[in-house]
């Protein structure tokens, strides 16, 4: 085998390399794993590219200094005898990617950028923007009114007052409702029955049908269903109220009264207390908020005669929203009527105003009180009240109330006035002081009427009357209080006892006076049986005792419940 010349080893050096070549392209398609991308992310560094022809210049001249030593030893291989070889065509990769050795990582030093860097890197990274709120829907509802018609004969039976969501009245309704007669025929002849369940879940899940009640004269309309256009299987979340048409032409709904009712908040009045295209009542809804509140007793002898028609305002504000409901208008038959309502009112109210106008005497066996509260620059003020306009122009000749007007005092103790002689000078003669005040700033929100029963050292509670849109318990017993407080003052005998008469429909004056200390007449008794020859004396002639229930208390009792909550600050 004779030796190869510098050409054909040359050639076969080249030939080589391109073998190696292709041999690690292939090595890389086979094996993806060593590939420059997983080794780019391994080394988390870009692959060092050399140009191939880079490579061999700086493989086969090895420098390119002339060195004596290399050219003495290899002739063949220096530089001028390489350029003598010539150029032969190879198919060879242009680049070869190299992997750079590992550099261990520098140790984190904390390196302060200039100035001109820091505005320079903020100029170019744009701020980030900031996704906009997500702006939660909220579940709008509203309130419709739809008639209720009998499936079977066509009568229309109540307005059915549904509230729910906004989206789901929109998509429709419907009442399915049968009227007693022909759910009951309809029961007779093998369909389905009612069922008695609580209302309103009528019509809540398809297939159930339940009884439907009047709201307000609890009288049975029928039964029914309030069911989606598509008959689907939901539950409906709504409230249905159900009127039947008696109850609708004869009372409204008044969202501002408060308290009230199931499923929202008002109560309903008589329609007489709705003025035209009004949706709220004639009482009045002042709030009293954190108003200081002031208080006054009077007798007829200081009283205000120019205040005399606010008081009255505040009394008939009280007893209309005592009285002016659709239970006791139902179940009282004086009160069956606005008419008959009024009737008693003014009677009452005026009877009232002239025991405590009457002027004491040296036989006088009585004297009378009127208590007053009220707020300096109400929130909201108002002119001549609506309500009196209403009153006065009431016919009260056109109807009777078919009750008397309440008694005056003619109790038993009356017919002997000379045993009792009490001169009642001393109360006219030590007026209070009246707070520093322009009374026609002053707007009233309670007011006390009472007797001091002389005989009996007793004192009565005639009338007692809030305006309802008030704290009323605390400004009541502030109110009976204060007229308590003056009339020990300036009795000459200590008083023992305070009773009043309430309604026994009347359950809210009935658990405030529970409240107040008080006792039922007969639990009274015996509580304390050495006060029975006493308490016989509390009657009032020409009441209906089947009416009206009698509350007595010892002052002392009624005086520490009463300061146990004195929360409110007034003068004298």
């Amino acid at each position: 085998m004779q030796p190869l010349d510098d050409q054909d080893f040359i050639a076969n050096f080249l030939l080589e390399v391109q073998q190696e070549a292709e041999n690690a392209s292939a090595e890389l398609q086979a094996h993806p794993t060593y590939s420059p991308a997983v080794i780019q992310a391994e080394y988390q560094t870009a692959p060092y590219t050399l140009p191939t022809t880079q490579l061999y210049t700086h493989t086969l001249d090895v420098s390119s200094v002339p060195d004596p030593f290399w050219e003495a030893t290899f002739p063949d291989w220096t530089a001028a005898a390489l350029q003598t070889v010539p150029p032969q065509t190879f198919s060879f990769p242009q680049t070869l990617q190299l992997v750079p050795p590992f550099t261990p990582p520098t140790p984190l030093t904390p390196s302060v950028p200039s100035q001109r860097q820091e505005s320079k890197q903020k100029q170019l990274t744009p701020p980030p923007v900031p996704c906009p709120p997500r702006k939660r829907e909220a579940r709008r509802k509203k309130t419709v009114e739809q008639p209720g018609i009998c499936l079977e004969c066509g009568n229309t039976l109540a307005l059915f007052n549904i509230r729910g969501d906004t989206t789901l009245l929109d998509s429709g309704l419907v009442i399915e409702i049968l009227c007693a007669q022909c759910a009951g025929a309809n029961a007779s002849h093998g369909g389905p029955t009612m069922n008695r369940s609580l209302y309103p879940s009528i019509g809540r899940k398809r297939g159930r049908s339940q009884m439907v009640d009047c709201e307000i004269c609890k009288e049975m309309l029928g039964c029914g269903r309030v069911r989606t256009l598509a008959d689907d299987e939901v539950e409906l979340e709504i409230t249905v109220e159900a009127v039947c048409l008696n109850c609708k032409g004869k009372y409204g709904f008044c969202g501002s009264c408060g308290g009230g009712g199931k499923y929202r908040t008002g109560k309903y009045r008589p329609i007489e207390l709705f003025p035209k295209n009004r949706k709220t009542c004639l009482l009045s809804h002042v709030r009293v908020g954190n108003a200081r509140l002031h208080y006054q007793v009077y007798t007829g002898a200081d009283l205000p005669l120019d205040q005399l028609e606010l008081l009255s305002e505040v009394y008939h504000d009280a007893f209309l929203a005592l009285y002016a409901t659709p239970k006791v208008m139902h179940e009282v038959p004086a009160f069956a009527t606005f008419v008959g309502l009024n009737n008693f009112l003014r009677a009452a109210w005026s009877d009232a105003l002239a025991d405590i106008l009457r002027p004491a005497t040296p036989t006088s066996t009585s004297i009378w009180y009127c208590a007053a509260g009220w707020i300096i620059n109400p929130p909201r003020k108002k002119g001549k009240s609506t309500r009196h306009v209403l009153f006065d122009s009431q016919d009260t000749s056109s109807e009777d109330s078919g009750l008397n007007s309440p008694p005056s005092d003619t109790g038993t103790y009356a017919a002997d006035p000379q045993k009792y002689n009490v001169w009642a000078g001393k109360a006219s003669q030590s007026p209070q002081q009246q707070p520093q005040c322009n009374p026609t700033e002053r707007c009233y929100v309670g007011v006390c009427a009472s007797e001091h029963q002389l005989p009996t050292n007793s004192i009565y509670l005639a009338e007692v009357g809030v305006m309802q849109s008030v704290q009323s318990q605390g400004i009541a017993q502030e109110l009976i209080l204060r007229t308590l407080n003056r009339i020990q003052s300036e009795s000459f005998t200590p008083i023992r006892y305070v009773w009043l008469l309430t309604r026994r429909i009347n359950l809210p004056m009935q658990r405030f006076s529970e409240k107040c200390g008080f006792m039922l007449k007969d639990l009274f008794e015996r509580t304390y049986p050495e006060c029975v020859d006493d308490v016989r004396w509390f009657v009032r002639e020409g009441y209906d005792m089947n009416e009206y229930i009698t509350y007595v208390a010892k002052v002392d009792q009624v005086q520490s419940r009463a300061r146990g909550r004195q929360a409110f600050d007034g003068d004298g």
